[in-house]
């Protein structure tokens, strides 16, 4: 389990990093990931997580960050067959942007 105080220090951390519109804690045993939606991205989706990795060096917690854009989220959230899905309905908001 992760301590609070570790998973504060995180969120302000990818927080820095992203200024993204949500951040999801996603436990899905054995596995912990940080979920960020930003409002677009030019990079690959599978280079998305290397700033929050580096961010988050030297916390004792799992580094399990994906990252989509609001497009890539909104396209898959109601698919139950989608990762999206879970997330949005199984994981942990730890920070929204206040509309």
């Amino acid at each position: 389990m992760i301590e609070q105080k570790n998973i504060d220090e995180a969120l302000r951390r990818l927080i820095d990093v992203y200024n993204p519109l949500t951040v999801y804690l996603f436990d899905q045993s054995p596995d912990v990931a940080f979920v960020i939606v930003v409002e677009g991205s030019w990079q690959k989706p599978q280079k998305r997580g290397i700033a929050g990795k580096y961010a988050l060096w030297g916390l004792e917690i799992p580094k399990d960050i994906l990252v989509f854009t609001k497009d890539e989220f909104e396209k898959h959230v109601d698919d139950a067959t989608n990762l999206v899905h879970a997330i949005k309905n199984e994981g942990k908001v730890l920070y929204a942007e206040a509309s």
